[in-house]
């Protein structure tokens, strides 16, 4: 990597009035840069925002590795605990784990903030009337996120948070970490799972080889591939998100690639074909949101050759 390129880098984020937290590069299984801006430093932790569904994602794969969670065709709704409140929508019946996943199970475009204040989120995302039949095209929501939680608790029999204390991060080495639930204890599907940089540097590089820890394989490599795969085309959202949609990873044809995001500039991008995971965590605006993936695009994939 040319580390002339990334110094070019560092120096225009700390040049310019935006906040950035951490960039952390990954190449080639080694860690080439690690950078930290003023009040943060590696063991430094912050709401990753929906790069959480991404975890949640990698969950649902080991889930049906075990052989817990249903066939991603299966009417999802379905699995609910017994005694959940029927949704509002008849059509919602018909809503699969793959929509759910792929943001096209037609739940209206909802905020984590808006569900923040409801204590069983899962009800009150399913108390609402569908936007679209389900199936019919990608429409963005932390809804759908909050309904897989509540399903891989029923398959599990544990929360999103404990099984991924022992199914994901003891195998990763990840130990400071927290992650919210509502007031039913269901894991907050969308957001509120807080990481260092250098543990979201950990889930990229897990990805990047299919799902395998240094031997071990920790998601199965199948729900890697299909997971970072496109299922769903993706419209009306920011340059960083115009490409496609897996389950609960965004897919980025320009290079081949994919990639994890999170509200305020949280991004873990893993480009297979040059061995790269970067990592960037931010404090950014709305405005701002895309930034670190015009860094990406103008430095880091050009320093890679």
């Amino acid at each position: 990597m040319d580390a002339g390129k990334i110094d070019q880098m560092i120096g225009w984020m700390r040049a310019s009035n935006l906040e950035f937290h951490a960039v952390v590069l990954l190449r080639g299984g080694a860690l080439v840069r690690e950078e930290y801006f003023p009040g943060w430093n590696r063991g430094s932790t912050q709401n990753v925002y929906s790069c959480t569904k991404s975890v949640l994602s990698a969950l649902c794969g080991i889930a049906q590795g075990e052989g817990r969670l249903p066939a991603v065709d299966a009417r999802a709704l379905a699995f609910l605990p017994s005694g959940s409140p029927p949704a509002a929508d008849p059509r919602a019946a018909e809503i699969t784990l793959d929509q759910l996943l792929s943001m096209s199970a037609g739940l209206p475009f909802m905020r984590a903030v808006d569900m923040a204040g409801a204590r069983d989120q899962t009800a009150f995302v399913l108390g609402k009337p569908l936007a679209q039949e389900p199936g019919a095209r990608f429409l963005y929501t932390s809804g759908g996120p909050q309904v897989v939680s509540a399903l891989l608790q029923r398959a599990t029999g544990m929360s999103a948070r404990d099984y991924a204390k022992g199914k994901l991060f003891q195998p990763l080495g990840i130990q400071d970490w927290s992650w919210d639930t509502d007031g039913t204890g269901v894991t907050i599907g969308a957001t509120n799972l807080t990481l260092s940089a250098t543990d979201l540097a950990r889930l990229g590089f897990l990805y990047l080889h299919g799902g395998a820890w240094f031997g071990t394989q920790v998601v199965p490599a199948s729900w890697v591939k299909e997971s970072t795969s496109l299922h769903a085309r993706v419209t009306d959202m920011n340059r960083a998100e115009g490409s496609g949609y897996g389950y609960f990873w965004w897919v980025d044809e320009q290079w081949n690639g994919f990639s994890a995001h999170g509200a305020a500039g949280q991004f873990v991008f893993v480009v297979p074909r040059l061995d790269l995971v970067a990592v960037f965590t931010s404090g950014l605006s709305p405005d701002n949101f895309p930034v670190p993936w015009d860094l990406l695009k103008d430095y880091v994939l050009p320093a890679c050759g």
